[in-house]
């Protein structure tokens, strides 16, 4: 497995809210951890750098002593897993929350949050806000996690088009967060992943400035293409998005298998 992660200010912000983590846990486990902050420059930075420290240290701390016991893909280990990732959601929200009570400057700052866990073949993903987590192979490329957002509410109830989503003045606006309400919930995915496939976790600094036929270009675009380096296509994909604009900061990780 490959990995590599770059996080960027953009052309238009005076600083970085985004944070993520790339943690190898034990051989063949890996970690990663993309946060979008909110709520002015100091609070949306602390709670994006808070949430992703504390998600972090949650996963390493209870998946390296279950590894440590056994892990032999059975249903029962799958759900334990799960419930390791959900509960440290629930300890990166608890952190940012009671973090932004000790200071009316900070109250109301959260962030989003998308992980994943890859354990050998097996990816365990989460998310809370419109952060993404795509999977691409050699012939496609699709979003796996579901967007809390406002426009990804008027899709599901058909009041809008997919299509018209990109141009909505509200895009902006997510449903969930961590840390803006003491208990949030977040949704799960699992992947089983095969050889040539890749992850890639992202902020909307990256998403809401390159079409998905941009970014498979630049991860996927040809055999030539796919044997970069995994370091120059993450570098490739933050320019991309800059010379789309770059309005917002822009976060990359990409997982290659």
């Amino acid at each position: 497995m490959e990995y590599y992660g770059m996080t960027d200010i953009g052309r238009h912000r005076a600083d970085n809210q985004d944070s993520f983590a790339i943690t190898l846990l034990a051989e063949d486990a890996v970690l990663a951890v993309v946060c979008d902050g909110m709520g002015g420059a100091v609070g949306g930075k602390i709670a994006s750098s808070l949430a992703v420290e504390q998600f972090t240290a949650y996963v390493k701390e209870k998946i390296q002593a279950f590894l440590s016991i056994s892990f032999d893909n059975h249903d029962d280990d799958e759900a334990i897993i799960e419930g390791i990732m959900k509960q440290a959601v629930a300890e990166a929200n608890s952190a940012v929350y009671n973090y932004a009570k000790d200071s009316i400057d900070l109250i109301g700052m959260g962030t989003t949050l998308v992980a994943v866990l890859v354990l050998g073949k097996e990816a365990y993903i989460c998310n809370v806000g419109d952060s993404r987590l795509y999977h691409l192979t050699s012939h496609s490329m699709r979003q796996v996690t579901t967007d809390h957002s406002y426009v990804q509410m008027l899709i599901d109830n058909g009041l809008l088009a997919p299509e018209l989503a990109a141009a909505h003045p509200d895009r902006n606006v997510i449903t969930r967060a961590i840390g803006t309400r003491a208990l949030v919930t977040s949704e799960s995915f699992r992947l089983t992943l095969a050889d040539n496939e890749t992850l890639m976790l992202c902020s909307d600094g990256l998403s809401g400035y390159a079409a998905n036929e941009e970014i498979y270009a630049i991860v996927w675009g040809s055999k030539e293409i796919y044997a970069r380096a995994t370091e120059e296509k993450v570098k490739a994909l933050i320019d991309i998005a800059n010379a789309n604009g770059g309005r917002d900061n822009i976060t990359a990780v990409l997982l290659t298998f």
